[in-house]
């Protein structure tokens, strides 16, 4: 189920060439034919006697007079490039490529926003992930709580910004991207540990050469939906980037500016300069541990500490995961089975990883 909301914070505008040429053609092909009927009836004691309604009808009648010239043809075609370009500057769509103003003119008037028909339907979806991955109860009694009342207000899906603490490979990321799944909406992830990820996360300033959106301005564009998940893993690990003009810029600063309701809600695009409504972004981020968190972002999200996976936990997530994707029997045993014999432990990450593997085995044409 789905809404409409309003994410380019720009007036609306007709930027269609040809049709505009198209009413100004109808427009002065109508007035020369009423100027005709003026110029035929005269202004006489007779010509006194029509009323406007006879003018207009006899002006329609006529069809000699009004045919449009190639002078005519090119003024007006010359108008409506004007026109058009006078509303591109008032949208402030004046500065963009054709292409880029095609991407943004995409979200125009307003884009579909994920909605929960109903409570009861919050309440399968939470009870689907639990049963998936009971080691992630805590993260998914936050998520249950933000899609039941979304589903009670009627208003799209939002889970409120939240940074899962947890040793690593016990599945953050992979709940996040299985709750995206969950409820239909588009997901992408943004590694905090990797130089530029601040750029990665807010976009570059037109005039670099490498200057392009950020993921979330992307994710929007290709999917035109208003509220997809996003994922930033190892977050406390973000740090300052310095541009080559000696500008510092800071991952947890741009975020904040994405976090904060008050400037999401008029979010202005670093690449394309125009103001974007960011408020229904839902945000999960991930960190190994609270050390190194910038105070301004814990204060800004909620935090939820998990504990270690286990191995009864990592062999009943590979037995549920294995019928899902129809392995045999016999690959599922063997997976349960390295989970317990590998020493040092294992990870969910790991465990993924032997059931792709097995799924491609088992997807290979057998030698006869």
């Amino acid at each position: 189920m789905n809404t409409r909301v309003k994410l380019l914070l720009s007036p609306a505008r007709d930027l269609d060439t040809v049709a505009i040429q198209n009413r100004l053609k109808t427009f002065l092909k109508a007035l020369r034919a009423r100027k005709l009927a003026e110029d035929l009836i005269g202004d006489d004691e007779r010509s006194e006697e029509f009323d406007v309604d006879d003018m207009s009808a006899f002006a329609a009648e006529l069809s000699d007079g009004d045919e449009l010239t190639y002078h005519d043809k090119s003024r007006i075609e010359a108008r409506a490039r004007r026109f058009v370009a006078a509303r591109r500057r008032s949208m402030g769509l004046g500065h963009l490529r054709e292409d880029e103003r095609r991407a943004v003119m995409g979200l125009m008037p307003d884009v579909a926003a994920v909605t929960i028909p109903t409570e009861h339907r919050a309440d399968e979806i939470a009870a689907a992930i639990h049963e998936e991955m009971p080691w992630m109860a805590r993260s998914t009694e936050h998520a249950w709580h933000a899609l039941r009342r979304a589903a009670r207000r009627g208003e799209p899906v939002v889970i409120p910004p939240v940074i899962l603490l947890g040793p690593p490979g016990i599945g953050k990321s992979h709940w996040a991207r299985r709750l995206a799944g969950a409820l239909d909406v588009p997901a992408a992830d943004i590694d905090a540990t990797k130089g530029g990820a601040g750029f990665a996360l807010v976009g570059t300033e037109r005039g670099w050469s490498s200057a392009q959106p950020g993921r979330p301005i992307e994710t929007l564009l290709t999917h035109r939906v208003a509220n997809p998940l996003m994922i930033v893993d190892e977050v406390e690990k973000a740090q300052h980037q310095t541009s080559s003009k000696g500008h510092t810029y800071s991952f947890t600063e741009a975020l904040l500016s994405l976090l904060e309701p008050g400037t999401a809600a008029s979010w202005t695009c670093p690449f394309y300069r125009v103001p974007f409504d960011m408020r229904w972004i839902s945000w999960v981020m991930t960190a190994n541990g609270i050390e190194g968190l910038p105070a301004p972002l814990m204060s800004r999200c909620v935090l939820i500490t998990l504990g270690d996976i286990t191995v009864s936990d990592l062999i009943a997530f590979a037995t549920r995961e294995g019928a899902r994707r129809g392995l045999e029997v016999a690959s599922i045993d063997a997976i349960s089975e390295a989970i317990i014999q590998v020493k040092g432990g294992i990870s969910l990450r790991d465990v993924v990883r032997m059931l792709e593997r097995a799924e491609g085995l088992e997807s290979r044409p057998r030698l006869q």
